[in-house]
């Protein structure tokens, strides 16, 4: 799949400002969240099967439950 642009908007909210890296379900830029008017960490999933958009969703559910200064905050997905 295509590295997205810089300036891409991302569901009406998201601006991508520049990419971070990639790995094996994704990869994660930095973008502006437009609404709220911070930067973050946009983890974009890359394979389309069902069962592993399925274990992308219980990635940020989880992820979503936890709090540590290492760790993302998830705030959509």
């Amino acid at each position: 799949m295509k590295e997205l642009e810089h300036g891409t908007l991302i569901h009406g909210r998201y601006r991508i400002q520049e990419a971070l890296g990639k790995g094996g379900m994704g990869s994660v830029y930095v973008a502006l969240d437009e609404s709220l008017g911070v930067q973050v960490a946009l983890k974009e999933n890359l394979l389309e099967e069902a069962n592993a958009i399925e274990q992308f969703r219980r990635e940020a559910i989880i992820l979503a439950g936890m709090r540590h200064p290492n760790l993302p905050r998830v705030t959509d997905h």
